[in-house]
């Protein structure tokens, strides 16, 4: 999905859930194909399945958060975001990250990603990977690059 082979990646997920139908992270990973189509319908429905099977996961959270805010649903996004709190709980930056990385709003995402970091979040590349292309082509990511020790230009 990260190099941008969509059909290929869906294609997978959509094998992954034969074999495991509860596999939530295929779900959460299909949400992420449908919106880089732009299909929030669809990516909503993905994020919801995930989070039927994941309620708790940071990740899932933002996720499901930001297809809703996406489809228009500001009320149902912000109580989403709110079980996150203020931010500071294990694995709460990754998830407010990965809802400003979908949502497009790389300012807020890159300081969710040094939050991520600092508590040294071990799923932190994955994601900046796999939806983070502004944030890798942002002024941001030296910075946060080089709180990871790795190149400017990975």
């Amino acid at each position: 999905m990260g190099a941008g082979r969509l059909a290929e990646a869906e294609a997978q997920f959509k094998r992954v859930l034969e074999l495991d139908p509860a596999f939530m992270t295929a779900y959460e990973l299909q949400a992420f194909v449908h919106l880089a189509r732009g299909d929030v319908v669809k990516a909503c429905s993905w994020a919801e399945q995930a989070a039927n099977l994941a309620p708790w996961d940071p990740v899932v959270i933002g996720t499901h958060a930001a297809t809703l805010s996406l489809a228009g649903d500001a009320a149902g996004a912000a109580a989403l975001l709110g079980t996150l709190g203020d931010g500071s709980a294990f694995g709460a930056p990754i998830g407010m990250a990965v809802y400003y990385l979908l949502r497009g709003e790389i300012d807020q995402a890159a300081d969710w990603i040094a939050h991520a970091v600092e508590q040294r979040y071990p799923g932190i590349l994955f994601f900046v990977h796999i939806i983070g292309t502004a944030l890798r082509e942002s002024s941001h990511w030296p910075r946060l690059a080089a709180m990871m020790n790795l190149p400017s230009g990975s």
